[in-house]
């Protein structure tokens, strides 16, 4: 018999892939004797399932099946079938799916994405607004669960960006998302698109017709009032559980949407996409105090150029990605005792000392940055029910507003705690300065003691009849408080710059903003002057021991005592 050739009626041997087209040895010649004999079939479970799916059959004329090389470099042409010859089919059945040999339950393949909805979107315009809303954005009754399939609200004036609202629109519809289109357009009509919500439509919930919100008065009265309407509208649809993100598209006309989806919850997905969300442009009316992410459009939101598609499909992506895998912010859980603070980077120090000091006392600390935005956020979650209280350490957000700095925290900071009647330990931490954009400090402040604090922030002191003034607000504000309340002022210094030899150091007018907090504040307030720093470790821990005082009276008194000593 020839070598290589099977015996009649027995199989070839199963030889591993890695040996193939080997010779191997009969004996093994560094011992004499017979070589190990390679695992049978039967001991390879993978074999076996191989040959179940009659995979592992012998492939006949397998070398001349391979492409070989010709001598100019080429390949040589596969082989033709030969007649007669059938390739076996497998069932299409069993392609979709098969049974165990145990006879388990049908293992299906994976389907399809498919958007069973897409008809469903393009009529939902036509109804109206008082109609129960389509199977596709309903969120389940007496449920704010999210919906099986997730929808998302698209804003933008479709006078002028139609056809790139209708490619979005069709992007995330492909991702398997429900879509919501309003028309926030004030002056033309839609084109390339059919909006769900329609300007006519929200006219009408203003109670009046579009041609008197045409007429407003002026283009920025009419484009005021229309932020109203498109943000009652998107509050409006997920508190009746109808969508689960939001989308803003266009120029300087996206702020309109922007406002709409801040009325979002936090962690519920907000996009803001524009090409004047750039460095060289406020973010504010696109941020505001949610967390909206903020995508550069790189051109103008006119054309379906390879460009402004790579980014309308990144959106369409993250959205997906946040609505499958993100959530939103959870209710505050009555195990866990959340405390909100507030810092900056002049007191930094102070404020860990006092989060480590509130862990210690059984407090989780959440730190808000003091910069505009950072003290209404937290006052605003606060109302939320997020916090049990907050040590307000960095309440600098009340002195840009008298200077023009550009940490204004608006005509409410260090009212909505206060009335709330939640505790708080209050702290004027870096009231004594406000804080510019370098080289834009105005000409008439220049002349006043100034720190670059970084090469994007210069500080700038306040006069001491800047001073009085902050000393009206800050206790004028907190004297609106309806829960606990205490006021620390330490006497060493309110800023970082703030310090014997420092450029802010002025003890004179310190003492008379003291003074003058002092007169100012209800009677019933108590207030502990400290011979401390602001940014004085210390002043944390005995802030954190004073907030759990006003929770439970404890023994850190005679701690208290000393130091206040």
């Amino acid at each position: 018999m020839r070598r290589g050739r099977p015996e009649p009626g027995r199989r070839a041997r199963r030889v591993p892939h890695q040996h193939r087209g080997v010779e191997h040895p009969r004996c093994d010649p560094a011992r004499g004797r017979p070589a190990r004999r390679l695992p049978r079939r039967g001991q390879q479970p993978h074999a076996r399932r191989l040959r179940r799916l009659r995979l592992a059959r012998p492939r006949r004329r397998a070398q001349g099946d391979r492409l070989r090389r010709r001598s100019d470099g080429g390949v040589r042409r596969p082989r033709r079938q030969d007649a007669g010859e059938q390739v076996p089919e497998r069932p299409r059945d069993e392609l979709r799916g098969h049974r165990d040999r145990r006879g388990a339950a049908e293992v299906h393949h994976r389907p399809r994405l498919v958007d069973p909805h897409r008809g469903v979107l393009r009529l939902a315009g036509q109804g109206e607004l008082g109609d129960p809303p389509p199977a596709h954005l309903s969120g389940g009754a007496g449920s704010r669960g999210r919906p099986a399939v997730s929808t998302v609200v698209i804003v933008a004036t479709l006078d002028t960006k139609g056809p790139e609202i209708a490619y979005l629109r069709d992007r995330l519809i492909s991702l398997g998302m429900g879509v919501v289109v309003v028309d926030s357009g004030i002056l033309g009509e839609p084109v390339g698109i059919v909006p769900d919500v329609s300007h006519q439509q929200l006219a009408e919930r203003g109670g009046m017709t579009l041609d008197q919100l045409q007429n407003a008065g002026s283009r920025g009265k009419a484009v005021e009032i229309m932020r109203v309407l498109v943000s009652d509208l998107v509050r409006e649809l997920y508190a009746r559980g109808e969508v689960d993100g939001g989308i803003s598209v266009g120029g300087v006309g996206s702020v309109m949407g922007a406002a709409a989806i801040q009325t979002l919850p936090v962690g519920v997905p907000k996009i803001v996409v524009a090409p004047t969300a750039s460095g060289h442009h406020e973010f504010a009316p696109y941020v505001g105090l949610k967390d909206v992410m903020v995508v550069h459009s790189i051109v103008d939101i006119l054309g379906l150029n390879p460009i402004a598609t790579t980014v309308f499909d990144n959106v369409a992506a993250a959205m997906s990605g946040m609505l499958l895998s993100g959530h939103p912010l959870p209710a505050r859980s009555g195990s866990v005792r959340y405390v909100a603070t507030t810092m900056l980077g002049n007191t930094t120090t102070a404020v860990g000392a006092m989060r480590d000091r509130l862990g210690e006392l059984g407090f989780e600390t959440v730190v808000f940055h003091s910069n505009g935005v950072g003290g209404p956020a937290m006052e605003e979650l606060a109302e939320a029910g997020q916090f049990i209280g907050a040590v307000d350490f960095t309440t600098n957000e009340i002195t840009d507003p008298l200077t023009g700095g550009i940490h204004d925290g608006g005509p409410d900071r260090l009212r909505t705690i206060g009335r709330l009647g939640l505790p708080q330990v209050v702290v004027p931490g870096c009231v004594d300065f406000s804080v510019w954009a370098a080289g834009s400090v105005p000409e008439s402040m220049r002349s006043r003691p100034i720190y670059d604090h970084n090469p994007e922030y210069t500080l700038v002191r306040s006069t001491r009849e800047e001073m009085l003034t902050i000393a009206g607000i800050f206790a004028g504000r907190l004297n609106e408080s309806t829960g606990p309340l205490r006021v620390v002022l330490p006497t060493r210094g309110l800023s970082a710059p703030s310090h014997p030899g420092g450029p802010f150091w002025d003890p004179e007018g310190d003492a008379a903003f003291r003074a003058e907090v002092q007169r100012l504040l209800r009677p019933d307030i108590p207030v502990d002057v400290v011979d401390l720093h602001i940014n004085d470790p210390e002043l944390g821990r005995l802030c954190a021991d004073l907030f759990s005082d006003l929770l439970d009276p404890s023994p850190h008194a005679h701690h208290q005592k000393e130091v206040l000593a």
